[in-house]
């Protein structure tokens, strides 16, 4: 008897652990979206599959498939009921009414919100409430994500804990940098350039002799670039001094020329 109970115990406890795997696997789902895979990134494709739980398990049956696109009711009739198996998602086609993407690894939904690279991000949460990334906070799958940089507006929208720009996986951080002054000799970056001729944002560079910058929403706090020991104000008004001894000089010269030229026409008439 006491034999039959921990028969019946093993079981229940093999039982539990295969159900625990199961439903481990359990993919993560979103509706009107679909992923705009390339041909090399398609793993399979199924006609008349009756339901998403259907298409799930097709791709929970697949090693190679790490997301699929269910087209339930679409609008073109030859892809209703589509299962389309995909082994990476690098574009997804979020205006896809009645379509559903899944993916089947992901661990988490939410994405952490990235570094603001000089410009801000603002974030509205599923409760319609507005954050800036700033309290670092997790943005939630399919929600947006706005990066202001200089007046200029970039969206962002989040998808199984990745971030996507322009509907392509977003392979680099945004950035809201300023022209390089990398190259000056006497200058010293705490980053190296996010590419030819541009600084990330948020660089802060400092000066030999003097002076320091950070670049901030596209523009340098400070201009660094004048002669040493000479402040921006300074260089500001020799400039301006300069200007007018120029025109100053030109008005003498002309006046000079004309009486000269007035003299010479007397001499020849007389």
């Amino acid at each position: 008897m006491r034999s039959r109970r921990v028969g019946r115990m093993k079981i229940l406890y093999l039982l539990s652990g295969w159900l625990t795997s199961v439903l481990s696997l359990h993919s993560l789902e979103v509706g009107n979206i679909s992923c705009s895979s390339s041909p090399n990134e398609i793993v399979s494709r199924f006609k008349e599959i009756a339901s998403l739980d259907l298409c799930r398990e097709k791709c929970l049956d697949n090693e190679e498939c790490e997301f699929y696109s269910y087209y339930k009711n679409v609008f073109n009739v030859n892809m209703r009921k589509l299962c389309v198996l995909h082994s990476s998602c690098g574009a997804v086609n979020p205006g896809c009414n009645n379509c559903f993407l899944g993916s089947k690894s992901a661990t988490s939904a939410n994405c952490p919100a990235p570094a603001d690279n000089g410009g801000r991000y603002v974030y509205r949460d599923t409760d319609g409430k507005t954050k800036s990334t700033e309290s670092n906070v997790t943005v939630d799958n399919a929600s947006k994500l706005y990066f202001l940089c200089n007046r200029k507006l970039s969206v962002l929208q989040c998808f199984f804990g990745e971030l996507y720009f322009e509907g392509r996986r977003a392979l680099r951080e945004l950035n809201c940098g300023c022209s390089s002054i990398h190259h000056l000799s006497d200058i010293s970056c705490d980053r190296p350039t996010y590419e030819k001729g541009v600084a990330w944002g948020g660089t802060s560079c400092e000066r030999t002799c003097g002076g320091m910058s950070v670049c901030k929403d596209g523009r340098w706090s400070e201009d660094i670039r004048g002669s040493c020991g000479i402040s921006r104000e300074t260089s500001n008004n020799i400039s301006i001094v300069l200007s007018v001894v120029l025109t100053i000089a030109t008005a003498v010269l002309v006046v000079l020329v004309c009486f000269y030229q007035r003299r010479i026409i007397n001499k020849l008439s007389g």
